[in-house]
């Protein structure tokens, strides 16, 4: 198994089969930018189709244009994951492109910082929506599209948390 991220500093892209995902399709949430944005660029390198999602109509003219470099099929779709319908959005708009769908990486999240007695159950609420339902109804969305170990090595679903998972911030909500 090979590393597409990892804390140890490789470089994937040189050391990876160019084509190993070739006919692959990757959806990856919040990937506008950041992590999300680098995972979707070693996808494309290693063959991937991508579906990178921003999640406000703002961002639209923020995601078009790094991407004209990428050397895989690509689409850019609004969804925001906090939504109830936004992650079967993202889904099914990868599946209506490529007609398949073999790679989730659930990327996106919230990071908010409050004392207890400054949250609010909105504020609650708005991490919980994004941090946890939102991958949760994603995967939901995604199982019936995934192919199985029978269908030719089975579909990866991919979860990414930040090192406030293993070493949190103080006031960090979950």
């Amino acid at each position: 198994m090979e590393a597409i991220a990892s804390r140890k500093r490789i470089n994937p892209s040189k050391d990876a089969a160019p084509n190993a995902l070739a006919g692959k399709v990757a959806l990856v949430m919040g990937s506008s930018s950041g992590i999300g944005a680098a995972i979707v660029r070693e996808l494309s390198a290693r063959g991937a189709s991508v579906v990178i999602n921003y999640g406000w109509p703002d961002l639209e003219r923020t995601v078009n244009d790094p991407w004209k470099s990428l050397k895989s099929p690509w689409i850019a779709v609004e969804g925001d994951i906090s939504t109830t319908s936004g992650p079967s959005h993202l889904v099914q708009a990868a599946v209506d492109k490529f007609g398949k769908l073999d790679i989730i990486v659930n990327n996106a999240a919230k990071a908010t910082l409050a004392k207890v007695e400054d949250t609010n159950v909105d504020l609650w609420d708005a991490s919980m929506t994004t941090n946890v339902r939102g991958p949760f109804l994603e995967c939901q969305a995604a199982l019936p599209h995934l192919p199985t170990k029978s269908e030719g090595g089975g579909g990866r679903i991919i979860n990414i948390t930040s090192a406030v998972s293993t070493d949190p911030e103080v006031q960090q909500l979950a």
